[in-house]
């Protein structure tokens, strides 16, 4: 009932926290290995964001940039498996699977969100916990997570691959195009309510 306005902020709060502990999860990934930072990660992230409902409006924005900074870097922890449980050959479909899967994400969540929100306006909220939870729980199961372990890099420089000029360049071109992809998830809901359907919102958004 607050409007659009402060849905955006909560969506900006949530990407800002994955914008900024994103890259430090990866970062401790790549120094102490994978379980540590994703378990941590998935039950802080879930637990934030199956709360959030019930968070009295002055926090939620703190409880949604917490969600964000916690979000465990799943991904890219993925991404870094694939050469040790495929052969060489293998491994470039695997990143073109890996990419068509994410696309496939993104139409089937929204759609999870239309069916939680059968148990309230918070369902939605509290299905992406508990789904978040249970897939990291799953992931860092595994024994390909669980054996991998870092490679010993003799400059362990903070900053790591970023310290690289062309890395940074590809860096900023993904940043200018991802601006976008956060204005259809508060626009399209803001427009299906305008129509007097809310019920079309996780349909658009899908």
């Amino acid at each position: 009932g607050r409007g659009y306005g402060r849905a955006g902020l909560l969506t900006a709060a949530y990407s800002l926290g994955c914008c900024l502990g994103g890259p430090a999860l990866s970062r401790v990934m790549d120094l102490r290995g994978q379980r540590a930072a994703l378990v941590l990660g998935g039950v802080v992230s879930s637990l934030a964001l199956a709360v959030l409902p019930w968070v009295p409006s002055g926090g939620a924005l703190v409880v949604a940039l917490v969600a964000g900074l916690a979000t465990p870097p799943l991904e890219p922890a993925l991404r870094t498996l694939w050469p040790s449980v495929l052969s060489p050959r293998q491994v470039p479909s695997a990143f073109a699977l890996d990419a068509a899967a994410q696309e496939l994400i993104f139409v089937l969540g929204p759609l999870v969100v239309l069916v939680a929100q059968l148990g309230g306006s918070g369902g939605g909220l509290v299905a992406a916990g508990l789904i978040g939870l249970l897939g990291t729980a799953w992931f860092v199961a595994s024994r390909a997570s669980r054996t991998w372990v870092p490679p010993v890099h003799e400059d362990r420089h903070w900053l790591g691959p970023l310290r690289s000029r062309r890395l940074c360049v590809l860096y900023v071109a993904v940043a200018l195009v991802g601006l976008t992809i956060g204005v259809p998830a508060v626009a399209l809901v803001a427009y299906a309510e305008s129509t007097g359907d809310r019920g079309l919102a996780p349909w658009l958004v899908a």
